[in-house]
């Protein structure tokens, strides 16, 4: 039973699908993204979700009620027991009992949250209902290589029933939305809208610089499209004094251990801790203590982290598969031109020589960068958007 005292029971009915989503925390920035946009919805629309009951890689369900209508911060959810196919029906059904005017669906290659809601609505499960697909980053060509002949009989089959031409995309950059279109013959219905964030406005005023080793963190899901594994090369061969502090789930294990052993193989002048896993709720404060952030990711469709670490005025050296380049060239950081280790170690020991002074000065640019990004008009809210397109059509 919903509910209904967190939402009006008229407006617009969107049913929101994300594998993860809050008090999940270990898929990272999606989690985030999708708990903004969820809390970030005009009032005029009546937002439930659906999500996994377990977090990223965990055996143990969310400390939250499962397989039935319940409440998060106000929001209908319905934690969903996926390893349960009687459930996973049940959680459909009621869903569509709901009677959705938008289904909101965050992943394009997940199998219950997005291929099977998917085959769903082609068969009129859900009625007259408009079918949204945020694929979030899964069409980067770092994702796209993870179980690559899996998607791509996938995309193949889904070219071959013209899927893709049945529903709205949402992507959150120019260059997603090319990364997608570019795997359909047929031109695909696009709405772009930058990613949400419950970010402050303003950033956390920069630590003092020092003249001591360079502080570095990185925060991410250890796997190999996040670069664990460059950072550890390039710190092979440094000249410079770095302390490199890297946090996130442990999601591939043999990649973990591939990437311990190698940190025993980094400089005599170099550093390294593995920290595990960083509750979002904390990773701006622990960011702040830091003097760069480094992300040498093979491509994000936004980046949350990135915001973060700019909130708290911690410059960034990134690679160019992101949204935020000029941002972080502007904002004190770098980017550097590839995920080569030499060039990664090059780029390290160039920021390690700088000054005390001078890491300060950078940070209050990561600072002045990430003001000036949210101060910037986003536009209407991605519900908004859809809803045009629905009623214009």
């Amino acid at each position: 039973m919903f509910d209904r005292t967190s939402a009006p029971d008229q407006g617009v009915r969107v049913l929101v699908l994300a594998p993860l989503y809050k008090p999940a925390m270990m898929g990272g920035g999606p989690i985030r993204t999708v708990h903004a946009c969820v809390k970030g919805a005009p009032p005029t629309f009546n937002v439930a979700v659906i999500a996994g009951d377990r977090d990223l890689g965990a055996t143990e369900r969310l400390p939250m009620a499962n397989n039935r209508w319940t409440t998060y911060e106000g929001v209908n959810c319905y934690y969903l027991s996926t390893d349960r196919p009687a459930k996973v029906f049940s959680s459909w059904r009621a869903a569509r009992n709901w009677s959705p005017d938008v289904v909101y669906i965050n992943s394009f290659f997940n199998v219950q949250f997005s291929i099977v809601p998917q085959v769903l609505g082609w068969l009129g499960w859900w009625r007259n209902a408009q079918i949204v697909v945020a694929p979030r980053g899964e069409f980067n060509r770092g994702a796209l290589a993870i179980k690559a002949p899996k998607k791509r009989a996938y995309l193949r089959a889904y070219k071959l029933l013209n899927a893709a031409n049945r529903i709205i995309w949402h992507v959150s950059d120019g260059t997603e939305a090319l990364a997608v279109a570019a795997h359909f013959a047929a031109p695909i219905e696009v709405v772009v809208r930058e990613n949400d964030t419950n970010l402050p406005t303003e950033p956390a005023p920069p630590q003092s610089g020092d003249e001591g080793p360079l502080r570095a963190i990185f925060v991410g899901r250890i796997s190999p499209i996040k670069g664990v594994d460059i950072l550890l090369k390039a710190l092979s061969t440094a000249s410079r004094p770095v302390i490199l502090d890297i946090y996130g789930p442990f999601e591939d294990a043999s990649y973990v251990a591939t990437c311990r052993l190698m940190a025993e193989s980094v400089a005599a002048c170099v550093s390294v801790h593995f920290r595990g896993p960083l509750d979002a709720d904390d990773v701006r404060q622990v960011v702040s203590r830091y003097d760069i952030f480094l992300f040498p990711t093979d491509g994000e469709n936004f980046g949350h982290v990135i915001a973060e670490a700019l909130s708290v005025s911690c410059p960034v050296m990134s690679t160019s598969h992101t949204p935020w380049s000029q941002r972080l060239a502007d904002g004190g950081g770098v980017v550097v031109p590839s995920r080569s280790p030499n060039d990664w170690s090059d780029a390290i020991n160039r920021y390690a020589e700088l000054p005390g002074p001078e890491r300060l000065r950078r940070r209050d640019l990561a600072g002045e960068v990430y003001s000036r990004w949210r101060s910037e008009a986003k536009g209407p809210h991605v519900f908004e958007l859809v809803e045009m397109r629905r009623s214009s059509s």
